[in-house]
């Protein structure tokens, strides 16, 4: 930390400290653990069409909204508005990985 400014590196703050209590961490933790379930579980339901996007996105929503149940409306702070400086790094990252992954694609 510099100054009064909160760092920005510094996860769940967003210059307002959010209480969560250790035993609330449960609930975003089990959350967790059901998503890494549906994920890994190769559930019948999520074998054909669209449902096959299921567990990817149940994977990043049931953690989030375990957060959201325990932080109510502060969870926002987990997120930061996005700069220019952070749209740079959106697209340099998106060519890394196009330059990684073609040719590991074309190999196999």
């Amino acid at each position: 930390m510099t100054g009064n400014k909160p760092d920005p590196d510094f996860p769940y703050y967003d210059g307002e400290p959010v209480e969560i209590r250790a035993a609330q961490w449960l609930v975003p933790l089990a959350a967790v653990g059901i998503a890494a379930f549906v994920l890994l579980g190769h559930l019948q339901i999520f074998s054909e069409g669209l449902w096959r996007l299921g567990p990817g996105l149940l994977f990043a929503v049931l953690p989030l909204a375990g957060l959201v149940l325990v932080a109510q409306r502060q969870w926002k702070a987990l997120f930061r508005k996005v700069g220019l400086k952070d749209i740079g790094w959106i697209f340099a990252f998106a060519a890394l990985n196009y330059l990684i992954a073609i040719p590991l694609g074309l190999i196999s």
